[in-house]
């Protein structure tokens, strides 16, 4: 759930700056929040043992690292906003999460 939340934000952040022109304010913001939610979809990929998506999404956090920009022309910034809606978007198809088992209490005693 708290994937596909990311990858829903992630992907509302950058439709705007792909028809709009942007602000460097708003391309810092951008960066925050799609580097953020990369990185929280790498932990979820690499727990799903899915480690091309974590590979891809590795490349996306390092393009969108907001503490080391990488500087591009805005052109160019514009084709990795489309490229990084459609693995946000295809990662809401293919990549299933399994949820994480509950722990069973030794506190409470066994039904017999």
């Amino acid at each position: 759930m708290y994937m596909k939340s990311m990858s829903w934000v992630s992907i509302i952040a950058l439709v705007p700056a792909v028809f709009l022109v942007s602000s460097t304010n708003y391309r810092i913001a951008l960066e925050f929040i799609v580097c953020w939610a990369a990185a929280s979809i790498i932990i979820q990929a690499l727990r799903a043992r899915k480690y091309e998506w974590a590979a891809t999404f590795l490349v996306i956090a390092l393009v969108f690292n907001p503490i080391v920009p990488v500087t591009v022309s805005d052109n160019y910034f514009r084709w990795l906003d489309i490229a990084c809606i459609g693995i946000f978007v295809a990662s809401l198809f293919y990549l299933k999460v399994m949820p994480r088992p509950s722990v069973i209490s030794i506190a409470l005693p066994r039904a017999r």
